[in-house]
């Protein structure tokens, strides 16, 4: 390497390429936001390792469920219901929405907004 050429591991980006700069090229945890980066979700992260060991969509999904508090299911979970349950827990969690004990499902159930499969409580 020439001693003009900086590496691409040089904190000063605006040397680097303009390939080097693309937002396109991000790795893929980071996805470019408007205000800030927004990180790949926990529950994503541990679905894809536990994938990458040989474990089978619903093995994984049960499994990132049960870490998260979840109850397995024969089905098996998705990522994006598991993240839209921990948003749920969040928001009630917080004050910012009725938790099941403040009047809804009448049979203690209540229906998955992305998969329409009932839930049990």
């Amino acid at each position: 390497m020439s001693p003009t050429m900086k590496s691409q591991h040089d904190p000063d980006r605006s040397r680097l390429p303009s390939a080097a700069k693309d937002p396109r090229r991000r790795p893929p945890d980071i996805v470019a936001s408007r205000h800030r980066p927004v990180q790949r979700s926990a529950a994503l992260a541990t679905y894809g390792d536990l994938g990458a060991r040989g474990l089978a969509p619903k093995e994984a999904g049960n499994l990132t469920a049960y870490l998260r508090g979840l109850r397995p299911v024969d089905q098996g979970w998705t990522v994006a219901e598991i993240d839209w349950l921990l948003f749920l827990r969040y928001l009630v969690d917080r004050g910012r929405l009725a938790g099941p004990n403040a009047g809804g499902a009448i049979d203690g159930a209540s229906t998955n907004r992305i998969t329409g499969r009932e839930v049990p409580r």
